[in-house]
Parts: C-alpha cells; structure tokens; sequence
C-alpha cells in the first residue's frame, strides 16, 4: 500500500517493499563493541515468573528473589551484576537475562553468570521467554538483535534483517532505499516451533523458526491504515502473549492456532495504548490505563494484562474489567496456585491477584 505526501510540487510516495509473508534467513549478529549498559531498570521488582519448586521468582537491580504462595520471601543478591528479566529454564532451573550477559540460579539459590563469547555485550532485553527447543530466547531492541542460551550457557545472537523501505520521486523517477533497524520486544514461544516476536520497527508479528529463519507477518497482524486493527499511524506493538490452543497446535497467518479461533496471540500498541488480538476487535478494553507491556493467560482462560495502578482481564468474547492496585506492576505470570502474580516496581512489592479480584501484596527488599 502507498502512502501519498505532496512536498511544494513534487509528489513524493511511500512503498512499505515487505508487507508479503517473506522467509528470510537471519544470519548471526557480528561482533560488535562491549556496551554494556541498560537506563531503563526500574528501581523495584521488574521480572517475575513461576519456578518448578511451587514458588515464584523475580528479578529486582541488585539480585533475585523467591516469594512462597504463603507470602515468604528471600532474596539472593547478585554482588555486580543487574538481572533484568528471568523466566523458568529447561533444566529445572532459572534463567534470567543482566547487564553484560545471562544468568542462571538453581532452586537452591546457586547462581552462575555466562558472557557471549562473540565481543558484545547483552544490554537492556525487552522479552524473554522458554522456547521450543529447550533455550531460552530473549530480545534487545535497542540492537536489534534475538538472543538465545542453551542449558550450557552457550549463548548466540541473531540479527534480524531490517525492513527496507523506498522513498520516490514520481516526477523523476528517482528512489531512495533505506533500511529500518529491527526492534524486537515481546517475545513467545509457538508450539509447533520457534518463536513470535514482536518488531516495533514495522508495526508487525515476526515468526523465527528454530533453525534461523524469520517469516514477516506484516501487514497481517499489525496495526496501520485501513488493516482492521488501528486508527491510524504511528502505531507500534510491544508485549506479547499467547492465549489459549494446545500444545500441538499450529498456528495459522492470523497468528491463531487453528481451528480453535479464539486462541490466538495478542499484543500491545504502545503508541495508541491499546491491547490487540487477532480474534477480538482492536480497541482499548481498558480505557486510559495503557495495558497490556506485560500479559498472560489465567487458570481461568481470560488474559490477564498490567498497568499503572490496575490489573486487567480480558474474556475471548471481549468482556474484560480492571482492578485497582496501589502501585506500578511490571510483568505478570500465573502461579501455581491458580492466582495471578505481578511485580511491584513501585513500590517494592510483589503482589498476587484471584481471578475473581481479591489482591494480596507482599513487601520486598
């Protein structure tokens, strides 16, 4: 689809060149200089995710802590280094993204550190998440890179290829290509293989497979003009989550897993604040709160979503409602007690929500 600008006399046109499904290989990032830094941790609890001990784990700048179902908490500092985001490893283990590389604790607080071998560093990471392949993969948009460690620590990056665009002069029949770096935030795995991530640099759902190679879903599951989903640009999509489908299902080009159509992936706009799904009508199901960075399925099928000051549910028919909470929760996860648990950056709690409303929050160091 072209987009028409007119500049003084010249008309001037925009061709997005990558709005088909397209396989394309993505080729090992190469090295570059070690930067390793990340401005965007919050002060307080960040990550959270359930472990294979029944407890939950999170992520806070200065190391890791557990909190039980009960509410018992304890932390296990990591004296130099800053975890960013973690989630459960195949391995029986925790993995979690930091400042400079990846990290591992085991349950019983036994933590390891791994550097890439390649001369870069990891800097700030937007996703994580167990994929299909027994790794854990992660995403750094501001390099736009995939990440992923194996149960050895083995880590390697994936550049994804950038998203060319054309900039013509109709008159002279003169274009200018240039490419847009990708920019990779959420990030889940697909049961039948690879991963879906988000890439904030065309507005779509990308799908990496395990051996490398990436399938643009853009335009189809992307909010721009006249698609179905938005109102108009710039629109970006951030958090992602998969809702519903068993675990051998495959997913279709709406990103569905078919036939069942109301199990589907969804994700955030940060732009237009509004949380999307490829089954449901794209508007803001809860109004003025900007859901939906962070989302998971609940024990009761809704999808559950944060925010500044609530947490949010969302049914496959629409139906969805929000309660209140006293802080900023971060990522959310389900626990093994059928609650929802969040992470409190502000102030430091953590914090476990009933699917019929009741919260509970527990203060952290």
């Amino acid at each position: 689809m072209a987009t028409v600008l007119r500049r003084g006399t010249k008309l001037v046109f925009i061709l997005a060149c990558a709005l088909t499904p397209m396989a394309t290989a993505i080729t090992p990032a190469s090295a570059g200089p070690a930067k390793p830094t990340c401005d965007r941790l919050p002060a307080g609890p960040n990550s959270i995710t359930s472990g294979p001990d029944g407890a939950l784990w999170y992520t806070y700048p200065g190391g890791i802590g557990r909190v039980t179902t009960s509410g018992g908490v304890r932390v296990y500092p990591t004296a130099g280094h800053q975890p960013e985001l973690i989630t459960s490893g195949a391995d029986g283990a925790l993995w979690f993204t930091e400042v400079g590389g990846v990290g591992r604790i085991d349950v019983t607080g036994s933590v390891s550190h791994y550097q890439p071998t390649v001369a870069r560093e990891i800097n700030c990471t937007d996703g994580i998440a167990l994929g299909t392949d027994g790794r854990v993969w992660f995403t750094e948009k501001d390099d736009g890179l995939l990440g992923r460690v194996d149960t050895a620590g083995a880590i390697d990056f994936f550049a994804i290829p950038p998203t060319v665009y054309s900039v013509c002069d109709i008159n002279d029949l003169v274009c200018l290509v240039y490419p847009v770096t990708a920019k990779p935030v959420g990030i889940v795995g697909d049961p039948s293989g690879g991963m879906f991530f988000t890439n904030l640099a065309d507005e779509s759902v990308d799908h990496v497979k395990k051996n490398g190679v990436v399938n643009a879903w853009n335009p189809i599951f992307s909010e721009t003009v006249g698609d179905g989903f938005g109102e108009g640009a710039p629109s970006l999509v951030g958090g992602l989550a998969s809702w519903g489908g068993s675990p051998a299902a495959a997913y279709d080009g709406n990103g569905c897993p078919s036939p069942a159509p109301n199990h589907c992936l969804a994700f955030y706009n940060s732009s237009t604040k509004r949380f999307v799904t490829s089954n449901l009508p794209a508007r803001d199901y809860f109004t003025g709160r900007g859901f939906g960075k962070y989302m998971v399925q609940g024990a009761d099928g809704r999808l559950w979503a944060t925010a500044v000051g609530a947490i949010g549910a969302v049914a496959g028919d629409g139906a969805s409602s929000s309660i209140a909470i006293g802080g900023t929760a971060e990522e959310i996860t389900a626990g093994p007690d059928g609650r929802l648990w969040f992470a409190e950056s502000s102030p430091h709690r953590i914090g476990a929500i009933t699917t019929s409303g009741v919260v509970t929050e527990y203060a952290v160091p």
